[in-house]
C-alpha cells in the first residue's frame, strides 16, 4: 500500500523527532517576542511561507514546529512559517520526493 506524502512526511518526522527537537533551539526570540509575533514574515525565528503541508504533518506526529500565519507583499495570500531551526533541518535532510 502506498503512502500518502503526508503520512511519508509524519513517519520521517517521528524517525527524525530528536533532531527535529534540538534543531528547533537553534534560534531563539531575541528579546521573548514570540507571545508578540503575528506574522510569520516578520518573525525573527519563523521560515519563509509555503510550510503548511509539513505543519499539518507536524500536528499529526504530535511534535511542536511552531506554525505561524506568514502575510507578505504588496496584495498578501496566507501561507504558513514554521520553526526557522526545523525549516532549515528539513531542507538539509529530507528526502526530495517529501519537499
Amino acid at each position: 500500500m502506498k503512502l500518502s506524502k503526508r503520512q511519508a512526511r509524519v513517519n520521517w518526522i517521528l524517525e527524525h523527532a530528536d533532531a527535529i527537537k534540538e534543531a528547533r533551539q537553534k534560534y531563539q526570540c531575541p528579546d521573548g517576542c514570540r507571545s508578540q509575533c503575528r506574522n510569520g514574515a516578520t518573525c525573527a525565528i519563523s521560515s519563509y511561507g509555503g510550510w503548511g503541508f509539513w505543519a499539518q504533518a507536524f500536528r499529526l506526529a504530535e511534535i511542536k514546529c511552531e506554525p505561524m500565519n506568514y502575510w507578505s507583499g504588496s496584495k498578501p495570500t496566507p501561507s504558513t512559517s514554521i520553526s526557522m531551526g526545523i525549516a532549515e533541518y528539513i531542507c538539509s535532510n529530507a528526502p526530495g520526493e517529501l519537499l
